[in-house]
């Protein structure tokens, strides 16, 4: 995969990291968790990776209510799901056409960059 400087989503997605970091215990009124931190650390580490991969686009950004981390791609044939735990683990799920793919990644999350380059 080629390296790039950061793409102008970058700033955007960090803002959207920040954000989640200031969101309180109950943020969804169904008693979601606040941001675990090691999940959000985890996170900013891997939108840093992200953003350096040629061809890869900006993710949505949230928190689900166990407090971690989930990014989200969704185009016209295809969806991939990342939830990051505290351990730097990321859960995914993968979806084009008739294919689907659900494992766990971490580290470099090479199988993540992957899927998402192949589009």
């Amino acid at each position: 995969t080629k390296e790039r400087e950061f793409p102008r989503w970058f700033d955007v997605c960090s803002e959207q990291l920040r954000a989640i970091s200031n969101l309180p215990s109950n943020w969804d009124s169904y008693g979601g968790y606040a941001a675990n931190s090691l999940s959000l650390t985890h996170a900013q580490h891997f939108l840093v990776r992200l953003s350096k991969i040629v061809g890869v686009i900006q993710p949505l950004i949230a928190l689900n209510a166990c407090g971690y981390i989930c990014f989200e791609w969704e185009a016209e044939n295809w969806l991939m799901t990342v939830e990051i735990n505290h351990r730097g683990i990321a859960s995914y799920y993968y979806e084009v056409g008739d294919y689907e793919e659900e494992d766990k990644d971490s580290g470099e999350y090479k199988a993540i960059i992957q899927l998402l380059t192949r589009q």
